[in-house]
């Protein structure tokens, strides 16, 4: 396993791109240094080079905790591609993994990532764990799990649970953090595409910060 993930840091090293890789690092605040591989090439270069290779769900952990002691950022979203591409593996006990993969390595790209990619796939198939989990993170020290439960049904459409969609957001009012707050308006705003009316009178009937207010009523007022 460390010698399949040497190789994928080889091939990105060989495909480094120094003045995107500057523009990257910016764009991340310089949290994390990057190659300079945007999301298309190294989906495929991960595509390629993980031609027969395989991975059981009691590796993913392994295969996570090596890939996040690498500093650059493509070896991280390499992990999430890599992990989603062997989603017919998870089980209710992948949601640990998806726990290590938010409160590793943190920031919203990965994070919003591990969502859609990891946590997604569990929670459509188990609605009892995306319950357990999501009551789990939504008060949790950690904001990026705070941050996962809020958007955690994104992609869920007219079948959001909206009693637990206002459960974890009324557990973080008052936030003071950007991305918290982001995050209430963008899970509000994505269920306003099925039930406008719903998220209309529940942004008017809790005391939203102006950002959250402002970010899930713009597309319905």
């Amino acid at each position: 396993m460390k010698a399949h993930i040497g190789g994928i840091y080889n091939l990105f090293d060989a495909h480094r791109n120094d003045v995107d890789a500057q523009k990257m690092t910016a764009y991340m605040r310089n949290k994390f240094p990057h190659f300079g591989i945007k999301a298309k090439p190294r989906r495929e270069l991960t595509k390629n080079h993980n031609k027969g290779f395989e991975l059981a769900e009691a590796d993913f952990l392994d295969f996570a905790e090596i890939c996040f002691e690498y500093p650059e950022r493509e070896i991280h979203h390499y992990c999430l591609d890599t992990l989603h591409g062997f989603r017919k593996n998870f089980t209710p006990q992948t949601i640990k993994l998806s726990e290590f993969l938010i409160t590793h390595n943190s920031w919203w790209d990965t994070v919003d990532s591990v969502n859609s990619l990891i946590s997604l796939p569990i929670f459509r198939v188990d609605k009892s764990v995306k319950e357990q989990a999501v009551k789990r993170w939504k008060t949790a020290e950690n904001m990026w799990l705070r941050r996962s439960a809020i958007i955690s049904q994104l992609k869920f459409r007219k079948e959001t649970d909206k009693e637990l969609l206002a459960d974890v957001i009324k557990a973080n009012l008052g936030s003071e953090e950007f991305f918290i707050n982001k995050a209430i308006g963008w899970a509000l705003r994505e269920y306003g595409h099925y039930n406008p009316e719903w998220v209309l009178r529940f942004a008017n009937s809790v005391k939203l910060e102006p950002l959250s207010y402002r970010e899930a009523v713009r597309k319905l007022i």
